[in-house]
């Protein structure tokens, strides 16, 4: 049996609006139709699917749960002779210190989202300021360093200026509103 095209539809295969405007043969029609009627009421506003205040509160809580625990494995990593030497130690605090990262981001993510409402400009702001943060060490190490070529150097400081500009315009417009 053909799941799609006409011939698993027979005469009654329907066609329904798909993204872009475009004709798409239903298959199954069913669960088409279904699809199309959810994504006509997100469009609308009827279905809301940003997470609300308690799952964005339990995502921070996991966060902090999981910061503890990698924080402690990797304390505990440095002090301890019996597994800092050993190459599968090694990697296993660098996948620590990553995964870390990973999980102090989404939840700030969330609740900065909430914060703002996910406000463009507020992004713009934040990810500004935070770029200033790291193109500024780039600009610093590649003025100190001799492997670092001249195009590199040119990278961190056109990086830096669209950082800079990034977070003056999105403090100007969230000042606008």
């Amino acid at each position: 049996m053909q799941l799609l095209g006409k011939k698993a539809l027979g005469k009654k295969a329907l066609t329904t609006p798909a993204l872009f405007g475009k004709k798409a043969l239903a298959a199954p029609a069913i669960i088409n139709q279904k699809s199309v009627r959810v994504l006509e009421k997100i469009k609308s506003g009827k279905i809301d699917v940003e997470m609300n205040t308690v799952g964005v509160m339990l995502i921070i809580t996991l966060g902090v749960v999981y910061a503890i625990a990698s924080y402690v494995g990797m304390k505990t990593f440095k002090g301890c002779g019996a597994v800092n030497e050993q190459e599968r130690y090694k990697t296993l605090h660098r996948l620590l210190s990553h995964t870390l990262a990973i999980s102090l981001t989404i939840p700030a993510t969330l609740l900065i989202g909430k914060m703002f409402r996910n406000d463009v400009s507020a992004w713009m702001a934040i990810f500004g300021l935070l770029g200033i943060l790291g193109a500024s060490v780039s600009v610093d190490i590649t003025r100190k360093c001799d492997n670092a070529t001249g195009q590199e150097k040119k990278a961190s400081i056109g990086a830096l200026l669209c950082f800079i500009l990034s977070f003056l315009a999105g403090v100007a417009l969230v000042r606008r509103k």
